[in-house]
């Protein structure tokens, strides 16, 4: 233990329940004798247990007598030394890199701002299934004419079909059934003198559809409903709407049922806070989440029907490149309580190699399921179903970890794209139980050392100026990236980038490509304009101006706070071999960074622009090449004395994690949180131009969640200060409750 990290007092109690208890002998353990490190750091093993084995009662007191050899006077236990178990009345959200104790809150006053009813609505990233939203389409809105369904008259398809692959449309296999829209004729008979009585008009046809709210008779998911009918006003009363006597179908088409939610686990059970459990009538669920506030879980407070057959899906992720991956892993927390043999939850994978997406596949985590069941109405690609390992048993399972080897897919050299889902499966005998619970997803890979482009500044390099803990760029700058690229059959880029610029119209990147000549370009990545002949740093929608989205629409300001990963198109004239890429970052005479860093926000210790590679794809989704860097061959820099530099970095480093804390709460019900209140001198005060407001602030403005899911307060959360009437404010504040001061200080 370093004589350096010697911080903490207290004593600390860390209790890891690394398996279900079984029937087994106990053993005593005793651990080290007091250390003594001379001032030296010290590695100790304090217990060793078998693969199989329940340690029930692990602690490690901390004394706060200074040791006799120490300048330090106490201790403290870096937590990187636990490499698996549950952390219980632990943390490491405090300090990151460090174990500290939960607070209790029975000698505190935490104030969540989570007052208020609210509601929660999962990310969109996220692909729950079956889809549970119908949509409906006209598969051409002139008809058929003639169509054989319709007495050889006009005919509307109308289509109706759930998003499976949650791709934003429903395709031709995703449509679930085709109504049929006819268009009728009739004798006329009295009527306005438009046509001769006796004589045959065809109507027109009218369509209209609405939603259906959640309740409806007919649908009690919700859904929409269509309304269509041939009118013939214009032969008699000249009303060219649709009568009652003109209707010829209402047609409803209904959501199915939604089956995974994101919660905090405010269910209403009785809590046991060491356990972490949660009691319902219906079985055991957690009380807190591993990792932040929000887990993903099957109808939570509710239990999971029988003849249930649901998963989640996670985005797409693009694999490494075979060179680079090392580690590379899926993991994550789960609790699930199921019924036996009548129920079972599994991991799928689905891969896109050169000729498309393969089929969704089971797949076991490492160490395997713990359970098997069998029933010949399971349907599962890569495994039997007379036999199917899964997770499930006869009671809860409590948080558990899992770890899947991504590596070990096969054919993984030539796997572009994979994805994950999560299926649960019930049998029409099931009792009702409470489902599967799923937190701190992450797709890990450790890459290896290959390389990047950096313009701008680096503490452990160039810098304009290095001011130890952070740096500059250059005022004034320019600097163009080049390469020659192959873009034949490519309709769509994806480049791995980290920005730290200052934006607006100051400093900026764009994306250009030129044809093989060098004389016609077009800038693809800013969003406001094509043109290659403004300055780069003005252009509008150029990276980040004001901000800039990545490929799933998440937006950031002038620091993207990491690897982000950003998709363009390829227009049609510049998808030809030997095409020139040019990425181009330019300064003005102003501000020389981002995020600077001077406050501690900016750990990566540059400014400017990082590209750690880049992406082809064809139209049907395959990547066509993977360009990753491994020094300057078939790059070059201009003009002479840019900031663009080859830095060895870690190619390949892949961390993605879904906490599902990026869901979304409803705006508060209540206008503070229980016990604050506000003031402002302002006093037409609408925003937080003036005032402090309560709600789920994010964006380009401060943080972008808040640091309790799911709200915060904010003063110039929406951009600006100073509003208001008078303009000026001289006052404002958040004032909080009267907190009394324990004895015990």
């Amino acid at each position: 233990m370093s004589a350096e990290r010697k911080r903490l007092a207290g004593a600390l109690v860390l209790l890891m329940l690394l398996a279900p208890l079984t029937t087994a002998a106990t053993s005593s353990w005793v651990g080290p004798s007091p250390v003594n490190t001379q001032g030296d750091s010290v590695t100790i093993t304090g217990f060793e247990a078998f693969g199989n084995a329940t340690i029930s009662d692990a602690w490690l007191h901390v004394s706060d007598s200074p040791m006799a050899a120490s300048s330090e006077p106490n201790l403290v236990w870096d937590n990187t030394a636990i490499e698996n178990g549950i952390l219980q009345d632990t943390t490491t959200d405090l300090i990151p890199g460090y174990l500290s104790l939960e607070d209790d809150e029975t000698l505190s006053d935490i104030a969540h701002f989570d007052d208020g009813g609210f509601s929660i609505e999962l990310a969109s990233q996220y692909a729950p299934g079956p889809a549970s939203e119908v949509f409906l389409g006209l598969q051409t809105t002139s008809g058929y004419t003639p169509h054989i369904h319709c007495n050889n008259l006009t005919g509307y398809n109308l289509t109706s079909g759930f998003d499976e692959d949650n791709n934003g449309y429903v395709g031709h296999d995703e449509v679930v059934a085709i109504d049929y829209m006819c268009q009728t004729n009739q004798t006329v008979q009295g009527g306005n003198g438009n046509a001769a009585n006796g004589t045959v008009v065809n109507g027109v046809v009218i369509y209209s559809n609405g939603d259906l709210p959640v309740g409806n008779a007919t649908c009690p998911e919700g859904g929409m409903f269509a309304e269509y009918g041939n009118d013939y006003g214009y032969y008699y009363d000249g009303n060219t709407g649709l009568n009652s006597s003109e209707i010829d179908a209402v047609l409803y088409f209904c959501d199915r049922p939604l089956f995974w939610e994101a919660t905090i686990l405010d269910l209403g059970g009785v809590i046991d806070g060491q356990n972490q459990t949660q009691t319902l009538a219906h079985g055991v669920v957690p009380s807190s989440a591993t990792e932040g506030t929000v887990v993903v879980a099957t109808l939570p407070g509710s239990p999971l029907p029988a003849g249930t057959d649901t998963w989640l899906g996670l985005p797409s992720s693009a694999t490494p490149t075979l060179a680079t991956q090392i580690n590379y892993r899926l993991s994550f927390d789960h609790w699930f309580h199921l019924d036996g043999s009548e129920a079972g939850a599994w991991i799928e994978y689905q891969a896109q190699n050169s000729t498309g997406w393969g089929n969704w596949t089971w797949i076991a985590p490492t160490g395997g399921y713990p359970y098997t069941i069998s029933d010949s109405s399971i349907s599962v690609n890569g495994a039997s179903s007379s036999a199917l390992p899964v997770f499930s048993g006869s009671t809860y399972s409590g948080w558990m970890s899992e770890e899947l080897d991504i590596t070990t897919l096969p054919d993984i050299a030539n796997v572009s794209d994979v994805k994950f889902r999560f299926r649960v499966w019930t049998s029409d005998s099931s009792s009702p139980k409470p489902g599967w619970y799923i937190d701190n997803v992450i797709i890990h890979n450790d890459g290896s050392g290959i390389g990047a482009w950096h313009h701008g500044c680096d503490i452990n390099g160039y810098a304009s100026q290095n001011l130890g803990t952070y740096c500059y760029y250059s005022n004034n700058a320019l600097g163009t990236l080049s390469q020659t690229v192959d873009l034949t059959n490519v309709t769509d880029l994806q480049f791995d980038l980290h920005w730290d610029l200052e934006g607006s119209v100051w400093d900026n990147a764009c994306i250009e490509l030129w044809n093989p000549a060098g004389t016609n370009g077009v800038d693809i990545s800013s969003t406001g304009t094509t043109s290659t002949t403004t300055m780069c740093r003005s252009r509008a929608g150029a990276i980040p101006t004001n901000g800039y989205s990545d490929m799933n629409g998440q937006s950031y300001g002038d620091d993207s706070g990491g690897l982000v990963t950003i998709e363009l198109s390829v227009p049609a004239a510049y998808r030809v071999n030997n095409a020139q890429l040019r990425i181009i970052v330019q300064t003005d005479a102003s501000v020389p960074y981002g995020n600077s860093g001077i406050f501690g926000q900016d750990p990566d210790g540059r400014e400017g622009l990082t590209v750690y590679g880049y992406r082809g794809y064809a139209s049907t989704g395959v990547r066509l090449f993977d360009q990753t860097y491994s020094g300057t061959t078939n790059v070059t820099t201009s003009p002479t004395g840019n900031e663009w530099r080859f830095l060895t970095l870690n190619s390949g480093y892949l961390h993605t994690n879904f906490g599902f804390d990026d869901s979304t709460a409803s705006s508060p019900t209540i206008s503070d949180a229980l016990g604050f209140t506000r003031f402002t001198t302002a006093t037409d005060c609408t925003g937080t131009a003036c005032e402090f407001k309560l709600d789920a602030w994010g964006g380009n403005f401060g943080p972008s969640t808040a640091a309790s899911f799911p709200y915060s307060y904010a003063f110039g959360g929406d951009g600006s200060v100073n509003g208001g009437s008078p303009a000026a404010i001289s006052n404002a504040y958040l004032l909080t409750p009267m907190y009394p001061v324990p004895m015990t200080g």
